[in-house]
């Protein structure tokens, strides 16, 4: 995937911003959601590119994560982080993110 190696992400970022807006749990080849967690490790460039659409993207309800990245507890840490680290750099005030609670459940 060239989200990963942040390949190309000039002309990459408005589509695949768009793109997992509105499939986030889309599974490209590894795990469902592996697009956006691709997209979460390359927030920066995105954001760099394609600001309104990453922007937008970052706004939306990212609940579903911890039961479709819940195979790991790290995992699903990890693209919690990056969430939280995407929307401070985007200035977007920092949305409810799923509880301990809630991350212990969905496993």
């Amino acid at each position: 995937m060239l989200v990963v190696q942040k390949f190309g992400l000039k002309w990459l970022a408005k589509p695949v911003a768009v793109f997992v807006r509105t499939n986030p749990t889309v599974e490209c080849r590894y795990y469902p959601g592996d697009l956006t967690f691709a997209a979460l490790t390359a927030h920066a460039e995105l954001l760099q590119h394609a600001p309104e659409e990453t922007k937008a993207w970052l706004k939306g309800d990212f609940d579903w994560v911890p039961k479709t990245y819940g195979f790991t507890r790290h995992f699903t840490e990890e693209a919690l982080a990056l969430l939280a680290e995407a929307r401070r750099l985007a200035r977007l005030r920092q949305y409810r993110l799923p509880s301990r609670r809630r991350l212990k459940d969905a496993r």
